[in-house]
């Protein structure tokens, strides 16, 4: 393919993750040739790559939740670990 796709990320303190993802071609602005091929994927054969995505986000999910550590914040408000809170979660989820 021609054309890279661009992934980008961001986190701040709330705790949100967003992801975005873009097949955007980008055109150079110094090139020799005046036109350009591009070759895409079928729209069909994109399916697995968006699977992949999705399974790798609900992982990272799963693993932030289970290696969170607990935390004490303003005037002792704790969060607790669910490593702490359930520790058979491996059974659990069985």
């Amino acid at each position: 393919m021609t054309a890279t796709p661009h992934v980008g990320r961001t986190r701040h303190g709330s705790g949100d993750i967003a992801l975005a993802f873009s097949t955007a071609a980008t055109a150079p602005h110094d090139t020799p040739h005046p036109v350009r091929e591009t070759r895409v994927l079928a729209e069909a054969d994109l399916d697995p790559l968006f699977e992949a995505a999705a399974e790798a986000t609900e992982q990272a999910i799963v693993d932030a939740l289970l290696t969170a550590a607990t935390v004490t914040g303003f005037a002792g408000h704790a969060r607790h670990a669910l490593i702490e809170l359930a520790p058979d979660w491996r059974e659990l989820i069985r």
